[in-house]
């Protein structure tokens, strides 16, 4: 199973966030999931770092090309497979979420809630959506604006503070 894990590439990010991402990431591994990223730094990258360091796998989507990737000194360590999209971050974004089964979703600004509404339009009745709670930033307030902007979603969406819980839920679930 294809997971995307989408947060916090910069910014404030609060304390504990990157140890549950990394958390996230061997969880993943161990239901022998791949990471799926933006192919960028921060949360993503943890949650990927951890999942080679577990066995695992990890698939990026970057917005760059190759030359743009490597100067703009974005992660290359932890990937089986890189995708060099020159397509821009929003755009990398679609390519990046479409090619996944399940997404979760860490702390988070912008460009994590621009993941999310395309996971959150685009998922069918089988694909999962995990938020991890606790961590700040969108994560924290996904369960509001989902209320407030009142569109159902075809995808089963799973909120946890617990890591492992999360991972276990998107794993386990099957409609």
């Amino acid at each position: 199973m294809k997971i995307g894990v989408y947060g916090s590439a910069a910014g404030d990010i609060k304390d504990g966030a990157v140890l549950k991402a990394a958390e996230i990431g061997r969880w993943i591994a161990h239901h022998k999931g791949t990471v799926v990223t933006g192919a960028c730094k921060g949360l993503p990258h943890e949650a990927a770092k951890a999942a080679k360091a577990n066995k695992g796998k990890a698939k990026g989507f970057s917005p760059f090309s190759e030359e743009g990737h490597l100067s703009n000194q974005d992660p290359v360590d932890c990937f089986d497979e890189i995708i060099f999209t020159n397509a821009g971050k929003k755009n990398r974004n679609i390519m990046s979420v479409n090619d996944c089964d399940a997404a979760i979703f860490i702390a988070g600004r912008i460009g994590t809630l621009n993941e999310f509404t395309i996971a959150y339009d685009d998922f069918n009745e089988g694909q999962a959506i995990g938020i991890l709670t606790g961590t700040g930033g969108f994560a924290d307030e996904a369960k509001y604006l989902i209320e407030k902007l009142g569109k159902p979603t075809k995808a089963k969406i799973f909120f946890s503070d617990n890591p492992k819980e999360l991972v276990e839920k998107i794993m386990g679930w099957k409609k």
